[in-house]
Order: C-alpha cells, then structure tokens, then sequence
C-alpha cells in the first residue's frame, strides 16, 4: 500500500461517518515530521505556555491518534517507512476519535448515568493529565469509543473492502472487551471527589456542565461531599445510577455517621453494598474465567481489598439492624 491509497481510504471512511453521523472535524495525517512542522506553523501553538508547549511536542511519543476538544481536530501519525504495519492501527484510531467527537457533539444521546460519567472524567483528564494516560483505557470515554471502533470496523473484516485482518481486530474486541468488563466507576467517582476536595476552583478543569448541576448539589460547601442523609431524603430527584454510585463510594461511606442511621437506611446501605460485591465477585470470576490471572493479577488483588471493606461495613450493618442497636464503624 502507497501514501495515496493510505490517506484516500482514511479520507473516505472519514468523510462517510461525518455524513451518518451528522459530525464534524479537521482530520490530520500526518508522519511525525508532518505533525512537528504542523505544530510549528500553528500561531496558537506558539502562544502556547512552556509546559503546553511541552506536551504537545511530547505527544506522538504517547499516542498516534487523538481528538482535540478544543480544536475539533482529529490527528492521526503514521511511520513513513512503514504504512502497510500502520494501516491498520490508523483505521481502528480514526473510529475511535469519531467516537470522540460524536461524544461531544450528541452528548444528550447517552444516558443520564453515562453523561455523569463522562462529566467527571473530563474533569480528571483536565485535573489530571498523567493520571487519565496511566489509566486511559479504564475511562468510559474510551471504552465507549473503543466499542464503537469495533462494531464499525466490523463490515471491513468480512466484508468487500478488507481492510483489517481478522486477527488484529480480534486483539482489539478481545482488550476492549476486557476493559468493558474491568470499569470501574466508583473508582473513577472517588478519585474525581478528591480532585474537588484538594482543589479551590474545580471550574478551572471544566469542559461543560453535567445535567441539572449535581456537581453543585454534590459538594454544596465546595470541599466537602453533600452528607448521606441530605442525599437519602432526596435521592429520588436525580438518575438512580448516580446516587448508587455515589452512596457506594468509598468518598461516601467512609463520611457516614452510622450512629444515626435508622433502620430503612440501614436495609438501603446493606442493598447497595450488596450490588457493590457482586458486581466485585462478577469480575473476579471473569478474570479466573478468562484465565487473565497473570495479566490482571494486581487488578485480582485489588478487587479483593475492595470487597474485604465493603464486607467490613457490610457485618457491622448487618449487627445494627439484627440487633436494632448503635454501633460506630471503626476502619
């Protein structure tokens, strides 16, 4: 394969997508040559500060394709001397990054619970850059892009046009199904609150606003998460996905004061905790399943100190409510 059939491909496969889709965006590809003398001649890179600038000439060395948000620009490099073994990496790449911009363009068409998500991972991203690339394929941002790539690059496997190989989407499906099945979302919400809590002005890390202001509802004080009697009582205004994820964080629990807990709230904590461990059994068994021990051996050993504190708290509710007596949770 040539440099002409390489981006006339690209190019069209772009351009379909924008039309279906009702999306658009500049899309680049580039050899990292391209990418560095690009970046050279864009004035707003020049007016970058010294650490943006940074990052940006780092970035060919971290990824070979990206979205930008603030540029609805999509970026693809490529190897000059090695199209054929980049062809295929850079197809799956420009679905991903549709995916990206289909995220932000059609944000209403996901759910409450999945533009919440995005919400907070967005805040991350921009809180915590280094973070969200160590952990980049555990965001749904990416999952969801991930899974997008694979159903549309689908009809190029078996179909007219085979452009991928069959073992290659098969390593794709089978990883992206693997982080699919690895979410974490308390995870990703408490790392999110810690990020508010250590910060003055978590505006400075926002991309948009999530649905009906529940950051603001959240963390009323600014630092401090809203208490879990105030969210109990009302719990039944806002997306249940979220408040079960809020009230099974650990941000959450580890806030309660359990002395005061009555017993409906105490029968509602053991429900939620309950969903909590199975949903933590449910991954472990696909990991033993699977046979990915060796790969996700630390993911296995983290799932089990989570499960350790949720049965601690889990046995203490359990006396509370056996017993109808006050206890106080010692961690």
């Amino acid at each position: 394969m040539n440099k002409e059939k390489f981006l006339n491909i690209l190019n069209g496969v772009a351009q379909d997508i924008k039309k279906r889709d009702h999306i658009d965006f500049d899309l680049h590809i580039l050899s990292k040559e391209e990418y560095y003398q690009y970046a050279m001649d864009d004035k707003e890179f020049l007016d970058c500060s010294v650490k943006d600038i940074i990052e940006l000439l780092s970035v060919p060395f971290n990824a070979k394709g990206w979205y930008g948000y603030k540029s609805d620009e999509v970026f693809l490099l490529y190897d000059v001397k090695n199209i054929l073994r980049d062809f295929q990496f850079s197809f799956i790449s420009l679905l991903h990054e549709c995916r990206h911009k289909y995220q932000e363009e059609h944000f209403d068409n996901y759910s409450k619970y999945q533009r919440f998500l995005f919400y907070i991972e967005h805040i991350i991203m921009n809180a915590d850059y280094k973070y969200y690339l160590k952990n980049h394929d555990s965001f749904l941002i990416e999952i969801d892009a991930d899974l997008f790539a694979l159903d549309n690059a689908l009809p190029y496997v078996n179909g007219k046009k085979k452009y991928i190989k069959q073992s290659y989407f098969d390593r794709y499906r089978d990883n992206s199904l693997i982080n699919f099945k690895l979410y974490d979302d308390i995870e990703l919400f408490d790392y999110y609150c810690s990020i508010v809590m250590n910060n003055d002005n978590i505006d400075d890390f926002k991309d948009f606003d999530s649905d009906y202001g529940v950051e603001n509802f959240l963390f009323p004080g600014g630092k401090s998460l809203v208490s879990f009697f105030e969210l109990y009582d009302r719990r039944h205004l806002f997306d249940e996905g979220i408040v079960n994820l809020i009230m099974s964080s650990k941000t959450m629990l580890d806030s309660i004061k359990y002395t005061d807990l009555n017993i409906e709230e105490i029968d509602y904590l053991i429900s939620i905790i309950n969903n909590v461990v199975d949903r933590i059994d449910d991954v472990r068994d696909y990991i033993v399943g699977k046979n990915l021990i060796f790969d996700y051996g630390n993911k296995f050993r983290e799932l089990y100190k989570k499960k350790e504190y949720y049965k601690k708290i889990m046995n203490k509710l359990n006396l509370m409510r056996r017993d109808n007596n006050v206890l106080t949770i010692k961690y």
